[in-house]
């Protein structure tokens, strides 16, 4: 069986179990807590990427986005059920869980040392969220075409 989902996955089945659902419970596990570590770190500073004079770009604006993207991908890709169906209360779970869990980490970030509570990191989390989700929608509709 091969799944539809941005790249071509196929399934393999051990004792009646899909395994590669248990791959993608490592990845969100793994990305899940490594928001959290990373973000307990004092003192990291903001890198930027200059383009000119005049114009830089915050690189953690875009490490934000992504790795919500990723983590969201990979909780809906933990979910999709064996023909590319996800229930439709994950996508609101999945909404107010992360949008939740990254406001409750730019709280967090303001009681450690050296970090700030940025609403623009918020906003780049959000994003992502919105983005893998509005992504996971489009290839599952696609494939109902």
């Amino acid at each position: 069986m091969e799944s539809g989902i941005g790249i071509r996955i196929k399934n393999r089945f051990k004792n009646g179990k899909i395994i590669h659902k248990i791959n993608y419970k490592k990845v969100f596990y793994f990305l899940f807590f490594a928001i959290i570590v990373i973000s307990s770190i004092p003192n990291i500073s903001t890198p930027k990427i200059s383009l000119s004079p005049k114009f830089s770009i915050r690189t953690d604006y875009i490490f934000h986005f992504l790795e919500y993207l990723f983590l969201v991908l990979s909780f809906l890709l933990w979910k999709i059920e064996e023909h590319n169906k996800i229930k439709k209360i994950y996508f609101v779970f999945v909404f107010l869980f992360f949008v939740t869990f990254a406001f409750l980490e730019e709280i967090h970030q303001k009681i450690i040392p050296g970090r700030v509570c940025n609403p623009i990191d918020f906003l780049y989390d959000c994003i992502g969220v919105v983005s893998a989700i509005f992504f996971i929608v489009i290839r599952l509709s696609k494939n109902y075409d």
